[in-house]
């Protein structure tokens, strides 16, 4: 299990002093993160129309996803995992302040939803990074935030991501030690597809 207090030892012969990792997200994934973003993503084996083109699988929406296209669970899972360690590495990027395992969890997932220049440009993470939690919290999650797509051409507010961000900040607002299980990738995907 990671924290972002966990200190990684660097080798004695380096002579660099010892760095702390502040990411979850390592090569077996936040399946904290995995568990929550499945609950919100219904899964979907047919390419559907979203807000910004069409999205597949568990919200994959990049521009290689077309009308028409198929996916399985499996390969909509290890899509999902790629674009959550992206959204995580943006996460790392953008907030400077500490995190806790949840709050982490919640703004992977805002950010897998909404995207890095929405979350890059917004007065929410200029509150966080002030160190306001609670200013963040009502930015980004509140009936203000980020709570509108584009339905049929026209910017409106979607009742769908009003009851997401309500979610994410409950977990936001969770400071419970967050659960990991199983140890691996393997394992939790073995875990979800009953392999």
């Amino acid at each position: 299990t990671t924290t972002p207090l966990d200190v990684v030892e660097v080798e004695p012969e380096t002579k660099t002093k010892t760095k702390t990792k502040t990411s979850y997200y390592d090569d077996s994934g936040d399946h904290n993160v995995s568990n929550f973003v499945i609950e919100q993503e219904a899964f979907s084996p047919v390419a559907y129309p979203d807000g910004s083109g069409w999205a597949i699988g568990y919200g994959t929406n990049n521009k290689s996803v077309k009308e028409g296209q198929t996916i399985t669970k499996e390969k909509a899972f290890k899509l999902m995992q790629k674009d959550l360690k992206s959204a995580q590495g943006y996460v790392d990027k953008l907030v400077t302040v500490p995190l806790t395992p949840n709050q982490n969890s919640a703004l992977v997932s805002l950010m897998y939803s909404t995207g890095y220049g929405n979350i890059r440009d917004s007065q929410a993470l200029l509150a966080l990074n002030s160190g306001d939690y609670e200013m963040f919290a009502e930015l980004a999650f509140g009936d203000d935030g980020f709570v509108s797509t584009n339905i049929d051409g026209v910017r409106q507010i979607s009742e769908g991501l009003v009851n997401r961000r309500n979610r994410e900040r409950v977990l936001f607002n969770d400071n419970k030690p967050s659960t990991r299980p199983p140890n691996s990738a393997k394992e939790f995907e073995a875990a979800y597809f009953n392999l």
